[in-house]
């Protein structure tokens, strides 16, 4: 089954589990999901495919990883392994599982090296001889730092919700968190298969933890409260493949979310430039003989084959995916 080799990171601690378990308690009266806010934000034009960690424990690394990447415009593959070596080494006891604050504080004071100097090597855990940066590897990471985070408070879908839309001063922004995974939850095949967390009706206990990197939302109240996040994964792209959203990526329901996240942490505020909009660097108002599906990027993005589209350019934004502006696929975004 897809992702069957790939297990939660870390256990929690009581005082996680114990967290856990009053959130579920706070959540039998949850507040609107989508108040005032625009009811959908997807922010996955912005970052690189989903990854795979493999089984091995740097689900943190990836999604932390992924975070920096959006926030220096996908302008370079960043070093998975670099942020969970650095992260480890600091760490009083490692044993305990990595946690979200520490890789952050290993972007403010090291950052993180690009992946062309240290790829992630699934091997080299299994040898159990993870390795050393190469010499280089220092002064790059220092170009790629994240300088501030920001906290979000255990369970707050609302305050989560507007850090993925931004306002009318700062983009939106991915939210890394960190979240329990339910007994049981592991082992579903329904989970695997199209990455759904919904609540179960009876308690379970929260006995393992996970990161993973939340891109968007869509309100939609027939769904278990009210809506659902999109969350980046890192068991690779083929993991979900059944879920018809987003292969690679889970679909949490807010009521899952409210209850079961435990930590959640977002970069610095990203200061909007002219014509952004809320879309992973997207700027809307097409000017004049361009599509209407004609969307201007602020920093480079991929197109739907995977070739680099340069800032400042216009692309087609169809469905949710980025296309580079040709006939062939103005007549795709014109079909209903």
């Amino acid at each position: 089954m897809p992702g069957a080799s790939h297990q939660a990171d870390l256990e929690l601690a009581p005082a996680e589990r114990s967290l856990v378990a009053r959130l579920r308690n706070a959540a039998a009266s949850p507040e609107p999901a989508s108040g005032t806010q625009r009811p959908s934000v997807d922010l996955r034009a912005g970052l690189f495919p989903v990854g795979d960690q493999a089984p091995h424990p740097s689900c943190v690394a990836f999604a932390v990883t992924a975070l920096c990447e959006f926030h220096h415009g996908r302008t370079r593959k960043l070093s998975e392994r670099y942020l969970h070596h650095k992260t480890a080494a600091a760490a009083v006891n490692p044993a305990a599982g990595m946690r979200l604050a520490s890789a952050f504080a290993t972007l403010r004071d090291h950052g993180i090296c690009g992946a062309d100097l240290w790829p992630y090597d699934p091997v080299s855990w299994v040898s159990g001889d993870p390795g050393h940066p190469p010499a280089a590897a220092d002064a790059d990471a220092r170009r790629y730092r994240l300088r501030a985070a920001q906290p979000v408070a255990p369970g707050d879908v609302m305050a989560i919700k507007r850090l993925l839309a931004g306002d009318t001063e700062h983009r939106g922004t991915p939210v890394a968190v960190g979240l329990a995974l339910l007994d049981g939850i592991q082992e579903d095949p329904a989970f695997h298969k199209g990455g759904r967390l919904r609540l179960p009706d009876e308690a379970r206990d929260a006995r393992f933890g996970h990161a993973m990197l939340l891109v968007g939302y869509l309100d939609d109240e027939a769904l278990p409260g009210g809506g659902f996040f999109i969350a980046r994964n890192s068991w690779g792209e083929t993991w979900a493949a059944g879920n018809g959203t987003a292969p690679g990526h889970a679909l949490i329901a807010y009521d899952y979310a409210r209850t079961c996240i435990y930590e959640a942490m977002a970069g610095e505020a990203m200061p909007r430039s002219d014509g952004a909009t809320n879309d992973g660097g997207l700027a809307a108002a097409p000017p004049a003989g361009l599509h209407r599906a004609s969307v201007r990027l602020d920093h480079e993005t991929r197109d739907e084959t995977g070739s680099l589209l340069r800032a400042g350019s216009w692309a087609l934004r169809i469905r949710g995916g980025i296309y580079r502006d040709t006939p062939r696929n103005r007549r795709l975004a014109d079909l209903p």
